[in-house]
């Protein structure tokens, strides 16, 4: 399964040109997977959290560069992810909310940037995001009133010429940070592991 899995990612990496080099792209695949797939680090970094009327699922996710653990968790009508590294170290915390309901500031930042760099675009999903340097996952799922981070978006663009799927990064003020491409994994559901 591993090597079909890196061989996907060598023949996008190949078919990208020479002219698109310096963009950053993001190819992930993930699986669900069981808690007991999951380090038990992330487990005890968790344990303090009343899922008891949560709906939550558990990925592992594999990257260009890493593989990491996410729990994906609906917590009284709000959407968190939860991601770990592959050793279970808690890496952030993104909560989805709608864009309107990002701080005015900060918004029309993000709405100035989007508007100068991309021809058309839509706002797919947007994300508030916590480093897990910064907090807890308790904190965070517990009270609305922590610094946040960064805030992280899915957009659908025309650049150059193309539609193709973002994901963009600002900080909390709305200075942009980081984009990349999203590419779309080749499908393998035909494959038998």
């Amino acid at each position: 399964m591993k090597f079909i899995f890196l061989l996907s990612f060598c023949v996008v990496l190949l078919s990208i040109s020479k002219s698109e080099a310096q963009t950053q792209y993001k190819l992930e695949r993930e699986i669900g997977i069981s808690e007991e797939n999951v380090p038990e680090k992330a487990l005890l970094t968790i344990s303090g959290i009343d899922f008891s009327n949560a709906k939550k699922h558990w990925y592992k996710e594999w990257s260009l560069t890493a593989i990491s653990y996410e729990l994906k968790v609906k917590i009284d009508n709000k959407k968190f992810s939860i991601e770990f590294d592959s050793l279970g170290n808690l890496e952030d915390i993104e909560r989805s909310v709608k864009f309107t309901m990002l701080p005015s500031g900060p918004k029309e930042k993000i709405i100035n940037y989007l508007e100068k760099n991309f021809k058309k675009f839509k706002i797919q999903k947007s994300d508030l995001q916590w480093l897990g340097l910064n907090v807890t996952s308790q904190q965070i799922i517990s009270a609305d009133n922590i610094a946040i981070d960064n805030f992280e978006l899915i957009i659908k663009a025309n650049k150059n010429g193309k539609f193709s799927q973002f994901e963009l990064l600002f900080d909390s003020a709305g200075n942009f940070k980081n984009e990349k491409e999203i590419i779309h994994q080749i499908n393998n559901d035909n494959l038998e592991y």
